[in-house]
């Protein structure tokens, strides 16, 4: 199997990322390892030891709200978002697509890079 061309854009930005405290920084080496792990992680049928997902946290424009969707299943507000599909160029696509299909919301902008 070939290394999805993806992978290695998503362990550039997991390893630039700085984690606030020491509970973020175990899910950050988690989240690396499974992505070194693996030629495709966001191969859906890879459940052990997981693969990535995409999500986007969504804030009005005042900063004072944020758009969650209700997850019938477990019963919990969450952010909107879900796999990234082999059609999406990136994560960040596969997040926007996530929002738009779960929310109907596509007019946003990116804040925060880097």
């Amino acid at each position: 199997m070939s290394i999805d061309p993806r992978r290695e854009a998503v362990l550039d930005e997991l390893r630039l990322h700085r984690p606030a405290d020491e509970l973020e920084a175990e899910h950050l080496a988690r989240a690396i390892a499974v992505t070194e792990g693996t030629t495709n992680p966001f191969d859906r049928s890879g459940f052990s030891p997981g693969h990535l997902t995409a999500s986007g946290f969504v804030v009005d424009t005042s900063g004072t709200r944020v758009l969650l969707i209700h997850h019938g299943i477990i019963d919990a507000w969450l952010q909107p978002g879900g796999h990234v599909d082999p059609e999406d160029p990136d994560a960040v696509s596969g997040a926007l697509r996530e929002i738009a299909e779960e929310t109907g919301v596509t007019a946003l902008t990116r804040i925060g890079e880097g």
